[in-house]
Order: structure tokens, then sequence, then C-alpha cells
């Protein structure tokens, strides 16, 4: 038989076309016209449909038909979701205050840190300045400079912390 000619009536008829030859058979789509055989055979349809869903709750067709199999089964399914919905809510309350509560400790500590280096640079320089006026001004501008040199340091390398954090 040659590969352009039609196949057998019968063949194109049956509902699943099957090759008897050992060969590899080639699929031509003009020999095989599946529209037609959905028409002749409207068992092989309901085979092919498909229902699909999404969603966290199952269909009002399903629904309906758990509240059949099981008593109050479709009230029973919907209180479930719904303290699902609120316990999860309630957990998203939560990590929220929580996540308010950190940042808030945080400011907490920076503010407090930035208070306790402001009074340490301010008896710094109070020192220095009495080194000097008592007659030690080497020792006392040797303080001063070497508390600017931390105090830049420290800002220097707290803002490149930062940048590399982010």
């Amino acid at each position: 038989m040659n590969d352009n000619q039609p196949r057998d009536s019968e063949e194109t008829k049956a509902p699943c076309p099957q090759s008897q030859n050992t060969e590899k058979e080639i699929y031509q789509p003009d020999e095989l016209d599946i529209l037609d055989k959905l028409e002749e055979n409207p068992q092989l349809i309901s085979k092919i449909i498909a229902k699909f869903h999404s969603g966290p709750l199952p269909s009002p067709e399903d629904l309906t038909i758990y509240n059949q199999l099981i008593p109050n089964g479709a009230d029973r399914i919907m209180q479930s979701v719904e303290r699902e919905q609120s316990a999860r809510i309630e957990l998203d309350r939560h990590k929220t205050e929580c996540d308010i509560n950190y940042i808030n400790k945080s400011l907490q500590l920076q503010q407090r840190g930035q208070w306790i280096a402001f009074v340490t640079v301010l008896l710094f320089f109070i020192l220095s300045f009495l080194l000097i006026w008592t007659g030690s001004p080497v020792l006392g501008a040797s303080i001063m400079g070497a508390s600017l040199v931390a105090i830049v340091t420290i800002f220097i390398t707290g803002k490149a912390i930062k940048s590399k954090s982010k």
C-alpha cells in the first residue's frame, strides 16, 4: 500500500487505530480525522473531556456531591476553610507585630549607642581641653586627635558595613 493512498474505511472508523505491521508507521494528519471520529463515537468524547478547578475550595458541584455523601459535608468543608483562613490571618498579624517590635528594639539600641558614643566623645574632648588648659598641650592634642581619628573610622566602617548588608 502506498503511503499517500487512504486506508480502508474500517480502519479509519475504528475508535483507536492500531497498526498490524511491525514496521514503523509515519503519522499523516490527513489520514486520521479526529473530529469525524468524535462525532461517530460519542463515548470517546466523554473520555476526552476533563474538568479542571483551581482554588482553595472545591467547585460548587463538588460541594453538592460532598453534601450528598457526608452529612453537612459542604458546611464542614467551609468551616474548615474559614478556620484555616483565620489562623493564617492571625499568624500574619503576629509576624507583623514581631517585625515591628524587632525594628523598634533595633532603633532603641541604635539610639542608645549613639548617646553613649556622644557622651564618650564629649568626655574625651573635655579631657583634652583640660590637659591643654593645665599645661600639657601635646598630650591633650594627642588625645583629641586620636579621638577624632577613631570617630571618623567608626563612621566610615559603619557606612561600609551598612552598604554591604543591603
